[in-house]
């Protein structure tokens, strides 16, 4: 078809310039110049129509193609969704007071009060513990640098007493 039109337009120039240097022939020029133009115009519009369809039929597959594609994307976030909303109602409901005060014996609260209270009490136990561990520690800390300390002295007052 590109073929077709470059040949037409070809045609043309050579008409134009024929009437340019020949300019006895202007009215058979010019008849021939009306039906080139026609015939080219022609064949443009039918090779701008067959594009248009070729273009059309092209899009519409691909648009086709992507739709599908883009369904399909959709069913799978529409089964994600489902599964985190299903995942959601559950997590409320079990933390739903309702719920637990339907779902639990009221005697286990006042139980875990009681281990509550009893965890602290050790926690805190252990925590008096730790630092009554670390002041010894310091303690004997101490205790070994000061006798450190007395080591070196009387390693240096036997030195300076041979010397």
């Amino acid at each position: 078809m590109l073929l077709i039109l470059l040949i037409i337009i070809i045609v043309i120039i050579i008409n134009l310039i024929f009437i340019i240097i020949n300019p006895a022939n202007k009215s058979l020029a010019r008849s021939m110049q009306f039906y080139f133009r026609d015939d080219c115009l022609s064949e443009a519009g039918n090779y701008a129509n067959h594009f248009s369809q070729w273009i059309t039929e092209y899009s519409r597959s691909v648009l086709l193609k992507d739709i599908g594609n883009h369904r399909e994307e959709c069913r799978k976030v529409g089964d994600e969704l489902m599964h985190l909303q299903r995942e959601l109602n559950d997590m409320r409901r079990e933390g739903d007071s309702d719920y637990i005060r339907a779902n639990v014996d009221i005697d286990d609260l006042v139980n875990l009060d009681g281990v509550m209270s009893d965890v602290k009490s050790g926690n805190n136990n252990l925590m008096h513990a730790i630092r009554l561990k670390e002041d010894t520690l310091h303690k004997v800390q101490a205790k070994i640098e000061r006798g450190k300390l007395a080591v070196n002295k009387y390693k240096t007052g036997e030195k300076n007493k041979i010397l």
